[in-house]
């Protein structure tokens, strides 16, 4: 990922380096996140159980943290990026 960012960079497509970014973000919230949360919602919602709602929320930190893990790798890419392009 590193290389094809600095790729990239290198060849001054910035803007193309963030919509393809915003595009990920938007497939994986979509995709993988969205159904997690509502398969574990869906239970919830139709139960009273403790359970269930504990289930859900332990769904929704999963997911979460998926997240962070996944703008935090992004974030430290392109502060990478700024170090090597605004001092060379």
């Amino acid at each position: 990922m590193y290389r094809d960012v600095y790729q990239i960079v290198l060849k001054q497509n910035g803007d193309i380096l963030y919509s393809r970014v915003c595009e990920l973000l938007q497939k994986w919230l979509s995709q993988e996140a969205l159904p997690m949360i509502k398969e574990s919602g869906a239970n919830y919602l139709t139960s009273n159980d403790r359970l269930a709602g504990e289930k859900f929320l332990i769904e929704l930190k999963k997911v979460w943290g998926v997240y962070e893990l996944v703008t935090s790798i992004i974030s430290d890419i392109f502060m990478y990026m700024v170090s090597i392009f605004m001092f060379t």
